[in-house]
């Protein structure tokens, strides 16, 4: 869907994965889909927490489709996100549609253009 509305995307696996599009490719916003929570505890490694952290330029950072019961976990998440990334982090609710997902993307990324 993000390539068919015109946006360049890729996919990471990993942390890992993300690090390396991040250092080598022009990356203009992550999108997560899943909870920020498991995210943030699970699947980030120390080495990588450090290795992400220290990047120059850090796209913002969306999350959609979290479950909308954990809204307290995701809140701490979150906030422990923004602190690690070193800007703000947006988690948007699983009930917003591909449409509402796609025009959120792009004011996100507008926003992200005018401030570069």
């Amino acid at each position: 869907y993000l390539q068919i509305a015109g946006f360049g995307s890729a996919i990471a696996d990993s942390w890992q994965d993300l690090l390396l599009q991040l250092q080598h490719q022009s990356v203009d916003l992550v999108l997560f889909c899943g909870d920020p929570a498991i995210a943030f505890t699970r699947l980030l490694q120390p080495d990588q927490a450090d290795q992400l952290a220290a990047l120059p330029a850090k796209p913002p950072m969306l999350f959609w489709h979290t479950p909308p019961h954990r809204s307290r976990a995701d809140q701490q998440a979150r906030k422990q996100f923004e602190t690690w990334w070193g800007r703000k982090v947006q988690i948007l609710p699983p009930t917003l549609s591909m449409p509402e997902l796609l025009a959120k993307v792009s004011q996100v990324l507008t926003g992200h253009q005018h401030r570069n």
